[in-house]
């Protein structure tokens, strides 16, 4: 008996996208409609959507950036939105600041590389993590001179920016809700003895995506690499937090008080 060829059909085309995407079984990778809404497989993680926070007020010692979402494509809005970054990160730098609260409680991704241009004062020059592929090969990325970088290829950024001291401590505060993108900041504060990070656990799209555009105007993309730290510590998941907590920014400035005379 011959085979019944089933017609191709929005319906059909949805069906073969979601047994792809739960073959896949990363929870990251993602099919996007020319005229549809993004259609994504369900995570294995909720992003569980963050409320917004009373920000206590936090002493003059310490500076306090929050670094959000970012997914704009033109070169003028992404060195805008790192100039906005830097801006702050110098306002508070002038006022004799000792240590850094970096809160991505409300990073859901979109674009890593105008997110490390723009913190990139507060990082020490190099690389700050890799992106792993299933064969084991390994894929540098880090900050230089106010720029960041994928392998020896300079992505954005805005040159000539000051570094900060490398022994400043830093409190990074992270949600259910800070992925992907976000989740690499995380990455690039690991391993360091001056960083500790508080909150919940991330949302779990600590992977690298590669897209590939068809041919109906629609894009596919592809989970092709797992994070990792620069020491190598491979993640994929959720990246864990120092000290859980429903006061972060509490708990945040209690531990940098322990570490400044203040």
């Amino acid at each position: 008996m011959d085979s019944i060829e089933r017609p191709f059909t929005r319906d059909s085309l949805r069906e073969a996208l979601t047994l792809i995407l739960k073959r896949a079984d990363t929870g990251h990778t993602f099919y996007k409609s020319a005229v549809e809404p993004k259609f994504v497989m369900q995570r294995k993680f909720e992003c569980v959507a963050t409320n917004t926070y009373d920000l206590p007020i936090i002493p003059r010692h310490i500076g306090y950036l929050r670094v959000n979402s970012f997914n704009a494509s033109s070169e003028k809005t992404k060195l805008r939105y790192i100039k906005g970054l830097r801006d702050e990160i110098n306002r508070q730098k002038d006022r004799d600041t000792k240590a850094w609260i970096i809160d991505l409680r409300y990073n859901k991704g979109g674009n890593m590389w105008p997110m490390l241009a723009g913190i990139a004062p507060l990082l020490s020059n190099g690389v700050h993590g890799y992106f792993v592929k299933p064969d084991g090969s390994k894929t540098a990325w880090g900050t230089y001179d106010g720029q960041s970088f994928l392998n020896n290829q300079f992505m954005v950024g805005i040159e000539k920016s000051s570094v900060g001291d490398a022994n400043m401590p830093i409190a990074v505060l992270s949600s259910e809700q800070t992925a992907s993108s976000g989740e690499s900041l995380l990455v690039a504060f690991e391993d360091k003895p001056n960083i500790r990070s508080f909150g919940k656990p991330s949302c779990g799209m600590s992977t690298a995506n590669r897209q590939f555009n068809l041919s109906n105007g629609a894009t596919l993309n592809i989970t092709t690499a797992t994070m990792a730290s620069k020491n190598g510590k491979l993640f994929g998941g959720r990246i864990a937090v120092d000290e859980s907590s429903t006061r972060p920014v509490e708990d945040a400035i209690q531990w940098i008080n322990t570490l400044t005379e203040h």
